[in-house]
């Protein structure tokens, strides 16, 4: 299976989808930024990156 077949998102708690990445390592990178932009603002929003249950998961 291609990466391209495989959908990460970048989500807010609330479920709302942020971005989609085909990359999991950027999609962590971009959730941990966005966390780390809350926490400066003094807000408790949180960003988790998960892959799309639409798509086919990975085997573990």
């Amino acid at each position: 299976m291609s990466n391209k077949d495989k959908l990460f998102q970048v989500i807010h708690t609330n479920g709302t989808v942020v971005l989609n990445y085909y990359s999991l390592e950027l999609a962590k990178a971009h959730a941990r930024t966005l966390n780390q932009i809350a926490l400066d603002n003094g807000r408790l929003d949180r960003y988790l990156a998960i892959q799309n249950p639409d798509t086919p998961q990975e085997e573990l």
